[in-house]
């Protein structure tokens, strides 16, 4: 009877544990009187106990990271003529210019077609180049540079990463809209008569610094702009440009002068006098008496006289009762010159 009684109490405990769990889950995210799911305070206790549950693990978020924007490209700041600027030459109704030195060979000119069309919707503007060099008289004339149908374009002209004789063109444009709206940016590399063929969209949404407007060639500093109509003008610096002048070359030292040499106490000692104002040191060659050829012993000899400049150098070198002939030359970056062989000398023995 007891037995049975036990299983009874038994029976009992887990139907109530069973409704506890049923009530728990059909309630876990209904609201508390304070708006709250109430499951939100069980599963709260049930993290406490066991972090790792795995309601408790947080959700990797799904907020998307920025992207960095790079800076985007800029013309440098434009060259100051120190006098005044004087009109070359008119090139036509053309503005948002750029103009660079191409490998000194030419001023390589671009720039945006002043647009005349009634229909600009359909035409637009297009860019335009020109390869110029005002002192021999080139001029190629304006080619298209194969960007068309933009409207409110700026051009920039940047020289090439990949390449130390290319060109980069940028150009900011919207294609096939009037309204100056959604203006992208565009970069091509120049290909010579080919102008710059395939133009790839960029990441960048706008342009630094456009231009440059000048540049050197010839010793001239020349500028391109628009200066009215609006009309396109190239014009030079009154003032000629002047580089740092070049310092003269300098000779070669004069060579020294009074060689001796002698034996003494195992060594021969090398004796000379400095004959130059401009040598930055001098070199001992020798040579024994069975060879032609001198031969450097010792490279550097700085310039520490004694009285009178008077150098005196000890040579330990040779081989015992050999004869030498020794020669000394003052240098400098420009040359080195050399006095006559001295007498032969015999090296003592110890």
């Amino acid at each position: 009877m007891r037995h049975k009684k036990g299983l009874v109490h038994l029976g009992v405990l887990a139907a109530v544990v069973a409704f506890v769990a049923v009530f728990a889950s059909v309630k876990l995210f209904a609201q508390n009187t304070d708006n709250r799911p109430i499951g939100n305070d069980i599963l709260a206790g049930i993290c406490n106990v066991n972090p790792n549950f795995p309601r408790c693990r947080p959700k990797p978020s799904t907020t998307p990271t920025p992207t960095a924007v790079s800076t985007a490209p800029e013309a440098p700041a434009d060259i100051e003529c120190k006098d005044s600027w004087t009109n070359v030459k008119e090139l036509g109704g053309y503005a948002h210019n750029a103009m660079v030195n191409f490998n000194d060979q030419y001023l390589l000119l671009t720039t945006v077609e002043h647009n005349t069309t009634e229909n600009e919707q359909l035409y637009g503007q297009e860019v335009v180049f020109r390869k110029m060099n005002p002192l021999t008289g080139f001029d190629s004339g304006w080619q298209k540079a194969g960007f068309a149908h933009s409207q409110n374009s700026q051009v920039l002209l940047q020289r090439s990463i990949d390449s130390k004789t290319a060109v980069d063109l940028y150009v900011y444009g919207n294609v096939g809209s009037s309204l100056g709206k959604d203006r992208k940016v565009f970069v091509s590399s120049f290909k010579g008569d080919r102008g710059w063929p395939e133009f790839k969209e960029t990441k960048f949404n706008n342009l630094g610094r456009t231009g440059p407007a000048t540049a050197y060639l010839g010793g001239e500093l020349w500028r391109f702009r628009a200066v009215y109509g609006p009309t396109a003008v190239l014009q030079k610096c009154q003032k000629p440009y002047s580089p740092s002048p070049v310092p003269s070359p300098i000779a070669p030292p004069s060579a020294p002068v009074n060689l001796t040499a002698y034996a003494f106490d195992c060594a021969i000692f090398i004796k000379w006098k400095d004959n130059s104002e401009n040598e930055t040191g001098f070199i001992i060659q020798a040579r024994t008496d069975s060879e032609n050829e001198f031969q450097t012993i010792k490279d550097y000899v700085g310039l520490s006289p004694g009285a009178d400049n008077v150098f005196t150098e000890k040579w330990t070198g040779g081989l015992p009762g050999v004869k030498y002939f020794f020669r000394v030359g003052a240098t400098n970056a420009a040359g080195t010159n050399w006095t006559d062989p001295s007498e032969g000398v015999v090296r003592p023995a110890c």
